[in-house]
C-alpha cells in the first residue's frame, strides 16, 4: 500500500479509480473472392482486437444463416469445396477470453469463368516495301467482371497490347477489353502466314484462340494465293 492509499484510508476518503475500457474485438466488413463450385476454396475472416487478449485466441463460429454445401467455418475463416451455386448470407461470431463480436457476411458461388474473344479471326494484307498495315482490335470479355487474362503467341512478327489486361467491370459501357494486334511483316517472304493468339485466365472453362492470317504480296501485280490452314508457319508461298 503506497503513501497516498494509506493517507486516504486514515482519513476515510473514498478513492474512485476509473474503470478500464472493455477489451475491443470486432469483425471488419469484408468482401470474399468469388468461389467456384467444385473447386477448393479458402478465405480468411479478419478480426481486430485491441490486444488485451491474445490475437490467436479468437474462435470463429457460424451464428446464423447458411453456407453452401461443402463449406465450413475453420479456425481462420471459410474453407471447403462448395457444392452448390448461389449467393449465401450468414453471420459469423468471433469470441476470445474477453469479448465476442458478430458480423453479417456473404459468399457468392458461381461457375468457372467463360472467356470470349471477338472476332475469332484477323486478316492482314501487306505489300513488300510498304508500311505495315494498321493494328486491328480483338475484344476480350468474360462471364466474370474484372477478370485478369493473359495472351500468348509464338511468332516474332505478331504482337499485341491489351488495354487493361482485365475483362470489363459491371458498371462500364465497354463490351470487352480492347487488345490492339499488330504485325511486323517486313522480313516475311511473299506468301500467306497463319498464327494464333491464345487467351487464358485463372480457372477459365475455355481457352479461346484468335487466328491471325497475314498475306504478304511481292508487288501490286502479284495475285493472292489462298493456302491451307496451319499455325506459326508459311502456309502458301507466292512466286
Amino acid at each position: 500500500m503506497n503513501r497516498v492509499t494509506k493517507l486516504a484510508a486514515s482519513i476515510g476518503w473514498l478513492l474512485l479509480i476509473p474503470a478500464l475500457p472493455a477489451a475491443s474485438l470486432r469483425i471488419p466488413a469484408q468482401e470474399f473472392p468469388w468461389a467456384i463450385v467444385g473447386i477448393s476454396y479458402d478465405a480468411p475472416i479478419q478480426t481486430v482486437s485491441d490486444g488485451r487478449c491474445p490475437a490467436n485466441d479468437v474462435v470463429l463460429s457460424l451464428a446464423s444463416g447458411t453456407l453452401p454445401r461443402g463449406m465450413q467455418v475453420s479456425a481462420a475463416g471459410l474453407s471447403g469445396v462448395p457444392r452448390e451455386l448461389g449467393l449465401f448470407r450468414f453471420s459469423i461470431r468471433a469470441t476470445n477470453g474477453c469479448q465476442s463480436a458478430g458480423r453479417e457476411l456473404a459468399l457468392f458461388v458461381t461457375g468457372r469463368p467463360i472467356l470470349q474473344a471477338v472476332p475469332a479471326e484477323l486478316v492482314f494484307e501487306y505489300r513488300s516495301g510498304e508500311p505495315a498495315p494498321p493494328p486491328q482490335v480483338v475484344l476480350v470479355s468474360s462471364s466474370w467482371a474484372n477478370l485478369p487474362y493473359s495472351i500468348k503467341t509464338e511468332d516474332p512478327w505478331l504482337a499485341f497490347d491489351p488495354a487493361t489486361g482485365m475483362t470489363p467491370g459491371p458498371n462500364t459501357a465497354f463490351t470487352g477489353d480492347a487488345v490492339s494486334v499488330r504485325i511486323a511483316p517486313q522480313k516475311l517472304a511473299p506468301g500467306t502466314y497463319k498464327s494464333t493468339l491464345a487467351i487464358s485466365a485463372w480457372q477459365a472453362a475455355n481457352l479461346p484462340v484468335v487466328s491471325v492470317i497475314v498475306k504478304v504480296i511481292a508487288d501490286k501485280s502479284a495475285p493472292l494465293v489462298p493456302g491451307a490452314a496451319g499455325q506459326s508457319r508459311l502456309i502458301s508461298p507466292l512466286p
